[in-house]
């Protein structure tokens, strides 16, 4: 909330793609005593459905190729529900109301419950038209509207049947699990002995790394190749290796030569340069990098922002430095400013014409940028 003003809404909004099908999601909510109030809410999965929702107020109409593809749906499978299949199709083809719905809940919460129902690859779920999910009859469908999503088979073979699974649990959960950061690496933390058991995760700062890089070690007796990589280019002759003790701790090892080099003796950017490339090598949704400059010259830098590009991953990167804007396209960089003490974010406009006069006039982004030349 900004300024902690409980009084103005937040919002958000997701595009994204689950398992070939588009998904846009926005919501608006408040706070309510400690509990989110949704103000709208809007779900659109192509070629399904669109949902909208203002207030306790629902509208739900089905996209013309889902009514067609539904009408040709054995719903056979279904009938426990004590209703036809005329009936579910009826639903379906109109446009369904409700009319008084709890400001608490998401239109996803509400088809959390006994909608697991597969008919023809689509999942029907049946969304609580009473208010606070308080149902006398659970099979009754007069307290049910009924949408339609597609259905999933993800990797562990649980089939996901419903509207929330496919909007949350298999769309917007995989975000949110799937978004890393590297900030500022904590020196101690890093070149501390660290235990051999525990989970495989990175921190922001840096912990966890030498784990996960001796765990993967373990297992496949190398490096993750873009570790390997990264340390031949830069750090050329250069052998990473492990030393595990007695009391159940490792710490990462460097022969150089006939010597060996323990962490205090080792760069921070050289943890820094194998932590980036490890986190890449992960292929997170959203992989934030707070400073990139911090311990990088700019060929690692140049070296991380083409691994990124090659693996086509999201990648949100701040920075105060004239050299990684140089680096980077001017469609890729945003402005951040405080205008009014509020935070606003602005794009360039028109970056590949500004490109070209910034080239015609032998002048760098960067020093186009500090010196109020770039429009944006």
């Amino acid at each position: 909330m900004y300024n902690h003003n409980i009084e103005e809404p937040i919002s958000f909004s997701f595009n994204f793609t689950v398992d070939g099908h588009k998904l846009f999601y926005e919501y608006d909510i408040m706070d309510n005593n400690g509990l989110p109030n949704f103000i709208s809410e809007h779900i659109v999965i192509e070629n399904y459905v669109d949902i909208l929702r203002e207030g306790s107020k629902v509208e739900i109409k089905h996209l013309d190729n889902a009514i067609e593809k539904l009408s040709k749906t054995d719903f056979g499978n279904i009938q426990y529900l004590n209703i036809d299949e005329a009936e579910i199709f009826s639903k379906i083809k109109k446009t369904q109301y409700i009319n008084d719905i709890s400001t608490n809940q998401s239109i996803i919460s509400m088809t959390l419950v006994g909608s697991s129902m597969n008919a023809g690859g689509s999942g029907i779920s049946r969304l609580n038209i009473n208010r606070n999910m308080v149902t006398q009859n659970f099979f009754d469908m007069k307290n049910y509207i009924i949408v339609a999503s597609p259905i999933l088979k993800p990797d562990n073979k649980n089939m996901y049947n419903n509207l929330a699974d496919f909007v949350f649990f298999s769309g917007l959960r995989n975000i949110f699990n799937n978004i890393i950061a590297a900030g500022p690496i904590d020196y101690k933390a890093i070149k501390n002995r660290v235990p051999v058991a525990g989970p495989s995760l990175i921190s922001e700062d840096g912990s966890g790394l030498v784990r996960m890089l001796y765990q993967y070690f373990l297992k496949n007796r190398s490096l993750p190749e873009l570790v390997e990589n990264g340390i031949k280019t830069f750090f050329p002759g250069w052998e990473l290796n492990f030393e595990a003790m007695p009391d159940g701790t490792v710490t990462l090892v460097v022969k150089y030569g006939d010597g060996y080099f323990y962490p205090p003796n080792l760069p921070l950017g050289f943890y820094k340069l194998i932590m980036v490339l490890e986190l890449i090598e992960q292929k997170p949704e959203l992989l934030i990098i707070d400073e990139i400059e911090n311990s990088f010259h700019e060929k690692m830098i140049e070296y991380i922002l083409d691994a990124i590009s090659a693996r086509g991953i999201k990648t949100i990167i701040s920075t105060h430095s004239p050299m990684v804007v140089d680096l980077v396209d001017l469609k890729n960089i945003l402005i951040v400013k405080m205008v009014n003490n509020q935070t606003k974010v602005e794009r360039i406009s028109n970056p590949r014409r500004k490109a070209e006069s910034l080239i015609k006039e032998g002048i760098t982004p960067s020093e186009s940028l500090l010196y109020g030349g770039i429009d944006h």
